[in-house]
């Protein structure tokens, strides 16, 4: 039987750096937003331009050339589209992949969602669909590695996972991307603070979880104020 239930879409991207990790969340309300977003993002890729800059990575943020980079997020800001991202800077170093995974996955992931879940749970007939970029060559282990993080949610997700060659892969990459990248960088660096200074009213939600009391920044003057900081 087919669902009449409106998907809200999730698509979830996770990235380590030397004192940075943080997990990206990229919602898209509906199918027709999805083909939306789908259409502009293949036309841009088919740009002789954009290729010219991204070469074969056409996927993945921190394999574009600057130029790239600006292209598309200047084309996300015109999307219909929000990014929600948690991140932790404080006693990254040292830690295993397998203790980011975990502080990722099973503390970051869970609390990033409950908050966007309850901004939806009031909408009527909707279906919360959740899309996880692999973590390793089988698609079957990691999806039940992702059902058991989320299991403490009252919430009920639909949970799938993509290849990271998948078109909206992207989205939570770039996102997640610029913004470690803006939030890294040396002061001397301006360009990624400009650019996501761009998208910034694309971003519904901050979460630093650096210390034991996470800082919130919603969407609007406490984003724009934020990011502003950097």
């Amino acid at each position: 039987m087919i669902s009449t239930k409106r998907p809200i879409i999730f698509y979830v991207d996770e990235s380590y750096a030397k004192n940075f990790l943080g997990i990206s969340i990229v919602i898209i309300d509906g199918i027709r937003n999805q083909k939306i977003i789908a259409n502009e993002v293949v036309a841009l890729m088919r740009d002789p331009i954009f290729s010219h800059y991204t070469g074969s990575a056409k996927f993945h943020y921190v394999s574009h050339a600057i130029a790239a980079r600006q292209m598309l997020l200047h084309k996300f800001y015109q999307l219909p589209l929000s990014a929600y991202i948690a991140y932790k800077k404080n006693g990254v170093k040292g830690m295993s992949k397998k203790q980011q995974d975990s502080f990722v996955y099973e503390t970051l992931l869970p609390s990033l969602l409950d908050k966007i879940a309850r901004k939806h749970q009031k909408l009527s007939r909707v279906v919360f669909k959740l899309n996880f970029e692999q973590l390793s060559s089988k698609k079957g282990q990691d999806k039940v590695f992702f059902k058991q993080c989320i299991q403490t949610l009252k919430y009920n997700f639909e949970v799938a996972v993509i290849g990271k060659n998948d078109l909206f892969s992207i989205l939570p990459d770039y996102f997640l991307g610029i913004f470690c990248s803006a939030l890294t960088r040396r002061k001397s660096t301006t360009w990624p603070k400009q650019e996501l200074q761009i998208v910034e009213d694309k971003i519904g939600l901050i979460v630093n979880a650096s210390n034991k009391k996470p800082i919130y920044y919603d969407r609007g003057k406490k984003i724009k104020a934020f990011i502003q900081s950097l």
